[in-house]
Parts: structure tokens; C-alpha cells; sequence
């Protein structure tokens, strides 16, 4: 069994430690937005408007909607939740449950690390 010994040695010599040799992580990318709508069942209103938020790194992102350019209160949404794509970057949807009126604009803001100032995403029924 001499051989054993040098095999290993060889092993972690080409391979390299994985306690030493951390995983890099990649640099911060910018999320990408866009709202669809989905009418709730026959009628016209309401109007289910999911924000999508993809492509974004790291995945501590925050989601804002705002009607005619007043925050909604996050109670009249649910809350966001983050899933990782497999490729070090995460998506996220927030829905909205509204009953539009001609003239109104819902808008989705996105804060996050690799933006200097928040991305908007506008909707309105005539869109």
C-alpha cells in the first residue's frame, strides 16, 4: 500500500484543498422588471398585477408598488420571496390585487445593492 499515500497527496496537490480555496462570489447584476396583468376570473376588475423582478445578485432585493405615485402599504400586498435561478442570480414576484380606474398608473419599484436609484416598471390599464 505505499502507493496510497502518494495518490492522495497527488489528489489534493492537482485539485487543490475545498477548505482552502473559497468559491468566489460573483460581482452584484442588476435586476430586471416587468408587470403582468391577470384578470381575475370573468370580469374586468380586479386585476392581479404580479411584478417580476429576475436576474439579480445578491438576492436582498426590496419591492415598492405605488398607485398614481403614493406608496401602497405593503399590508395590501404579499410579501416577497426570493428563489435562486442556479447561476447566482435570484428572481422575485409581488403581487398587487387592484380595481383600476382610467388614468390610474401602478407602479413597481425595485431598490437593490447594484442600482444608484430605484428601477420602475409602470402600468396602466390602457398599457
Amino acid at each position: 500500500m505505499p502507493c496510497l499515500p502518494i495518490l492522495v497527496t497527488l489528489f489534493l496537490v492537482v485539485l487543490g484543498s475545498p477548505t482552502t480555496d473559497p468559491i468566489p462570489n460573483p460581482a452584484p447584476a442588476q435586476p430586471q422588471v416587468r408587470i403582468i396583468p391577470a384578470e381575475m376570473g370573468n370580469a374586468r376588475v380586479p386585476v392581479r398585477l404580479s411584478c417580476h423582478i429576475w436576474g439579480f445578485y445578491p438576492p436582498e432585493v426590496t419591492v415598492i408598488w405605488l398607485h398614481n405615485g403614493d406608496i401602497v402599504e405593503p399590508d395590501d400586498y404579499n410579501p416577497i420571496s426570493t428563489i435562486p435561478n442556479g447561476d447566482w442570480s435570484y428572481q422575485s414576484k409581488v403581487s398587487l390585487l387592484v380595481a383600476p380606474v382610467a388614468g390610474d398608473t401602478y407602479t413597481c419599484s425595485v431598490q437593490h445593492v447594484s442600482l444608484q436609484e430605484p428601477l420602475l416598471e409602470d402600468w396602466s390599464e390602457d398599457h
